[in-house]
C-alpha cells in the first residue's frame, strides 16, 4: 500500500471507498479472486437508545471474583448500565425480556480471523462479538471497521492488522512486501495512517526488515503479532519485539516434527515463551480436524462465497489422497502431544488467545471458535476457565478489557443469552438463544432470518458464476490486428473474470497490446473494467495506460518512456494525483492481463528485468522479475516474480493458452483460452530463439501417444 503526497491525498482516498469493493481489489491477478463482491449495503440501522433489561437469568458478569448469581442486566444506549439484584425495581421505560434459567455472558472473543465482511452474520450468530482480523483484505476491513458499517449487519467489533507484512515470496498477494528496513520506513506509515490496529508480520519477513518493523511499531505502540519468521529462532523473535505468537508448531525443536518430538524438547521453548510477555494462539482444532471427514456436501457451505466453498472442496480432495491408518495414528498422536503441550503452557503462565483461523479450509466462521474451544476443555483445561480466557483474558490480552470482555457498569453492552451452564462444559456456548451486539438485541428468529437470506444470495452468486462474463473488445490503436482472442480467469473452478485482448501492429512497427477486463460481481451491481495498453519497440516498453472503470468513477496511469526516463502520471476522476519518473527500462506492467504474458512471450533474455507493478489507486512500484523457458514438447515459460510466480504456455499463433498463478495460501489462479483468431495470418508466433529450447517429447513406453494440438509453440487444448 502507497501514499499520496501533499492535497490530493483527500480526494484521493476518498475514491478508494468507492473503488476498494470494486476493481481495485482486483489488482495483480490475484487480488479480489478469493471472494465476491458484497451485496449492495443497506443503510446503517439507528444505534440502540432504550433502556433494555435482561430480567431473571444467571448472570455470569466474568469480573475477577463474582460468583455467577440470578441477577438482572440493564442496557441502555448501546452499553451496560448496571447489573442488578432480582428484588432492584426495574426502570419503567426499560423492555424487559424474560430469561429466566438460562445464562447470561460476555460476548466472546475470536482472536483470530482473517476478515470478510460476508462473514459478520455467521459470527454473531454463534455469540462472537468481537474478532481480531490478521491481515486478509486491507480495503475491506479498513472500510468495514467503520462503526456505521459495522451496525449494518450488526457485525462483531472488528480489531485489524489491515495488511500482513511479509517479505519474497509474500503468503499472500495483498501483502506488504518489505525486502529491506529502509522498505519498512516508507511503507509502514501508510498503514500507520489508515489507523490500523496492531502489525501482522509472516513468514518471509526476514531479520532486519522484521526488527525495524517492529522498531516502528514501538514509536506508535502498536503490538506486533504472527508466526515466527523462518529467518529468526523463537528466542530470537522474542527478543525481538514479537509481542504475539501463532501456531504452536515454532515450539518445536529445529528439524523435529510432531510425530518425533518428545516432551523434553518442547520445554526450551516453553521457557522462553514463559520468560518474555508474550501471548500465543496455539490453534488446536486444525489438526484435529484433519481427522474428521467431511462429505463436501454440509448443508453450512451454502452460506459461505462460492469461491471459498470451492477451496475448501479442493482441500477436502487432497487429505483424502493422505486419509490412511498410517496418516490418521500419526494425527492422533499429534493431537495428543498439542494438547500435552496446551497444558504445559498453562501451567507456565503463557498469556493464552483463543483463535480460529476462519475461514481457512473448514474452519467455519463463528462455530470454529467453539470447536477450538472444545478442544482446549478435552485438553484439560476447566470449562469454567475456557470461558473466561475467550472473555476477559482475550479481551485483557487484547488491550480492550477497559470496554468488553465483562457485564459490567459502562462497558459496550455485547452479550449472549445461552440454555445450558458453561461452566459445566464449553458445548453450551454453541447456537446462543439471544446475542446482543453493542446494544442491538438478535433472538434465533432474527439469526435464522439472516442466515436464510445468505443462503438465497449466495445462491444466486453461484448461478451468476456458471454464466460467462460477457466482455467487449479492447479499444486499439491504428495498425493491422495480428492476434486477438478472450480468455477467463478462475479460482478452484470459479470464474472471476474475462478478458479480451488484441496485439496490433502499427503502423511504425511499434506492437501494442490491447487488453480489457470485465470483473466478476453479483447481479445488478456496475459492472467493473480495467483497459490495459502496453506499447513496445524493439522488444522494449515505450508506453502504456491503464484504466480501471468502477461506475462512474475511474482510475488511470500513463507511462511513456522520453528523455532517457519512464514518465508516469495518475489521476483519478482526472483529479491529478501525481507524476514519477522512473530511468530503468521497463519490460512491462504488472496488473493482472493477460497482455503482461502475450509481451513476456516475445521477450528472449533470461536475465532478471524489470517491471512496473500497482498498489491501491494505481500507485507504481519497481518490481524484479526472472524468467525461464523449457519444456519438452511444448515451451513453458516459468516466471518468478516479486509476488511469488506464473507459468504460462503458448499457442502455436502466440496466444497465451494456459497461464497459472500461485497465490497466497498454495491456491492458484488459472487464465484459460476460450477464442483465438490469427485473422488469415500467422498471429505472434513465439521467437526462433525461444522454439529452439523445446526438446522433443519422448514416447510413452507402454501408450499410444495422446492427442496433442499445436506445434512446439503451444500445447493443444487439453487443460480447458
Amino acid at each position: 500500500m502507497r501514499g499520496f503526497p501533499g492535497g490530493p491525498r483527500a480526494a484521493a482516498m476518498d475514491l478508494l471507498r468507492t473503488f476498494a469493493l470494486g476493481a481495485l481489489a482486483a489488482l495483480g491477478g490475484a487480488l479480489g479472486a478469493q471472494q465476491a463482491a458484497p451485496p449492495a449495503e443497506a443503510p446503517a440501522p439507528p444505534r440502540p437508545t432504550e433502556h433494555v433489561a435482561l430480567v431473571g437469568g444467571t448472570v455470569h458478569t466474568l469480573v475477577p471474583g463474582a460468583e455467577p448469581g440470578v441477577a438482572n442486566l440493564l442496557l441502555r444506549d448501546g452499553r451496560i448500565e448496571a447489573v442488578l439484584a432480582p428484588d432492584v425495581a426495574l426502570p419503567e421505560t426499560a423492555r424487559r425480556i424474560d430469561v429466566a434459567g438460562k445464562h447470561v455472558l460476555p460476548g466472546l472473543i475470536d482472536g483470530m480471523v482473517y476478515f470478510d465482511p460476508g462473514h459478520d452474520a455467521l459470527y454473531v450468530a454463534q455469540g462472537v462479538t468481537t474478532i481480531r482480523d490478521l491481515g486478509a483484505d486491507p480495503v475491506r476491513a479498513l472500510l468495514a471497521r467503520d462503526p456505521a458499517a459495522r451496525d449494518r449487519v450488526p457485525g462483531p467489533f472488528l480489531v485489524t492488522a489491515g495488511a500482513v507484512i511479509d517479505g519474497d515470496p509474500p503468503s499472500s498477494s495483498e501483502a506488504v512486501i518489505l525486502r529491506t528496513p529502509e522498505m519498512a520506513d516508507e511503507l509502514l506509515p501508510i498503514l500507520f495512517n489508515e489507523g490500523i490496529d496492531f502489525l501482522s508480520v509472516q513468514q518471509s519477513l526476514t531479520r532486519e526488515p522484521f526488527l525495524r518493523t517492529v522498531e516502528l511499531a514501538r514509536e506508535k505502540q502498536l503490538e506486533v503479532w504472527g508466526p515466527v519468521p523462518r529467518a529468526l529462532s523463537l528466542e530470537e523473535a522474542l527478543a525481538g519485539g514479537l509481542d504475539g505468537v501463532l501456531f504452536l508448531d515454532r515450539l518445536l525443536p529445529e528439524g523435529v516434527g510432531w510425530d518425533k518430538v518428545l516432551p523434553g524438547g518442547l520445554k526450551p521453548r516453553v521457557d522462553a515463551l514463559a520468560a518474555s510477555d508474550a501471548a500465543l494462539v496455539p490453534l488446536l482444532y486444525p489438526t484435529a480436524l484433519r481427522l474428521q471427514t467431511q462429505t463436501g456436501e454440509e448443508p453450512e457451505l451454502r452460506l459461505l462465497d462460492p469461491l471459498i466453498a470451492a477451496q475448501w472442496k479442493a482441500e477436502l480432495a487432497f487429505r483424502k489422497t493422505l486419509d490412511d491408518e498410517g496418516y490418521r495414528k500419526t494425527g492422533e498422536r499429534v493431537v495428543k502431544k498439542q494438547a500435552e503441550l496446551l497444558m504445559a503452557l498453562r501451567a507456565a503462565e503463557v498469556p493464552l488467545l483463543p483463535g480460529s483461523a476462519a475461514p481457512l479450509p473448514w474452519l467455519f466462521p463463528g462455530k470454529a471458535l467453539h470447536d477450538e474451544l472444545a478442544a482446549w476443555e478435552a485438553a484439560g483445561i476447566p470449562s469454567a476457565e475456557v470461558l473466561a480466557l475467550a472473555t476477559r483474558g482475550a479481551a485483557e490480552i487484547l488491550g480492550l478489557a477497559g470496554e468488553r470482555g465483562t457485564l459490567a457498569p459502562g462497558k459496550v453492552a455485547d452479550v449472549v443469552v445461552v440454555a445450558g451452564d458453561p461452566r459445566q462444559g464449553v458445548a453450551a456456548l454453541r447456537a446462543p438463544e439471544l446475542v446482543v451486539v453493542r446494544g442491538f438485541v438478535l433472538d434465533r428468529a432474527a439469526f435464522d432470518d439472516r442466515l436464510h437470506t445468505i443462503k438465497k444470495e449466495q445462491d444466486a452468486y453461484r448461478a451468476e458464476l456458471a454464466r460467462p462474463i460477457e466482455v467487449g473488445p479492447p479499444d486499439v490503436p491504428a495498425g493491422a490486428v495480428v492476434l486477438q482472442g478472450l480468455v477467463e480467469v478462475s479460482n478452484v473452478g470459479q470464474r472471476i473474470r474475462a478478458e479480451r485482448f488484441a496485439v496490433v501492429r502499427e503502423t511504425d512497427g511499434a506492437l501494442a497490446y490491447c487488453g480489457r477486463t470485465v470483473y466478476r460481481g453479483q447481479e445488478g451491481q456496475t459492472p467493473r473494467e480495467m483497459q490495459v495498453l502496453q506499447r513496445t519497440r524493439d522488444g522494449k516498453l515505450d508506453e502504456f495506460q491503464v484504466t480501471l472503470t468502477n461506475g462512474k468513477d475511474r482510475a488511470f496511469s500513463h507511462g511513456l518512456w522520453v528523455a532517457g526516463e519512464l514518465r508516469i502520471e495518475r489521476r483519478l476522476n482526472n483529479l491529478l494525483v501525481d507524476t514519477k519518473g522512473v530511468r530503468n527500462r521497463i519490460a512491462c506492467v504488472d496488473i493482472g492481463s493477460v497482455t503482461t504474458a502475450l509481451l513476456l512471450s516475445q521477450l528472449v533474455r533470461e536475465e532478471p528485468f524489470q517491471v512496473v507493478t500497482f498498489h491501491e489507486l494505481l500507485e507504481p512500484e519497481l518490481a524484479e522479475w526472472r524468467m525461464e523457458c523449457r519444456g519438452e514438447g511444448v515451451l513453458l515459460h516459468l516466471v518468478r516474480t516479486h509476488k511469488g510466480a506464473f507459468s504460462f504456455r503458448n499457442t502455436s499463433h502466440g496466444a497465451v493458452e494456459l497461464q497459472r498463478t500461485a497465490i497466497g495460501g498454495g491456491s492458484t489462479i488459472d487464465t484459460v483460452l476460450i477464442e483465438e483468431d490469427a485473422l488469415g495470418g500467422p498471429g505472434l508466433p513465439l521467437p526462433p530463439e525461444k522454439l529452439a529450447l523445446v526438446k522433443p517429447a519422448p514416447p510413452p513406453a507402454d501408450a499410444p501417444a495422446p492427442e496433442q494440438g499445436g506445434d512446439a509453440g503451444g500445447g493443444g487444448g487439453g487443460d480447458r
